[in-house]
């Protein structure tokens, strides 16, 4: 992240999301990745054999995004539109980043 963000956590919330139902008894499924954020930082864990096809795993980030904009949408349905934007925009601006 470029700059830390005002924030704090809510209590209430368990530290990780559980797998998805349709992921438990499938064999064929592995983890792939997983961030966690403290207001400051983002640390990430890239299981990178996972998916060997770089063109694979730039469709799972792509819907990683959109799931993340909907979500947030239903979290914060005051500000759902402008958020998903401004969520764009940073990633745009944070791909622009990389070197």
């Amino acid at each position: 992240m470029s700059k830390p963000i005002n924030y704090v956590p809510d209590q209430s919330l368990p530290r990780e999301v559980i797998v998805p139902p349709t992921t438990v008894d499938n064999k064929n499924s592995r983890e792939f990745i997983r961030a966690w954020f403290d207001g400051d930082k983002v640390d990430v864990a890239v299981q990178a054999k996972a998916i060997p096809r770089p063109e694979a795993i730039g469709m799972i980030l792509a819907d990683i995004v959109k799931h993340v904009c909907v979500a947030h949408g239903h979290a914060f349905p005051a500000n759902a539109g402008d958020d998903a934007e401004k969520i764009m925009e940073v990633l745009l601006t944070e791909l622009g980043a990389i070197e």
